[in-house]
C-alpha cells in the first residue's frame, strides 16, 4: 500500500530533479543520504 505514497526516495530532492535515495536510520525513521530530510512510516 505504502508504494504510492513512499518510494523510497527523497521527496525534497525530487522538487530540484535528483533522485536521492533514503535510508532506515537508526531510530527507524527514512533519512535522506543528502538533505537529512526524516520521514516516519507506520
Amino acid at each position: 500500500m505504502w508504494d504510492h505514497f513512499f518510494d523510497g526516495y527523497c521527496p525534497e530532492s525530487k522538487l530540484d530533479g535528483e533522485k536521492v535515495r533514503m535510508r532506515l536510520n537508526a531510530h527507524d525513521f527514512f533519512e535522506s543520504e543528502k538533505t537529512g530530510l526524516q520521514i516516519a512510516v507506520s
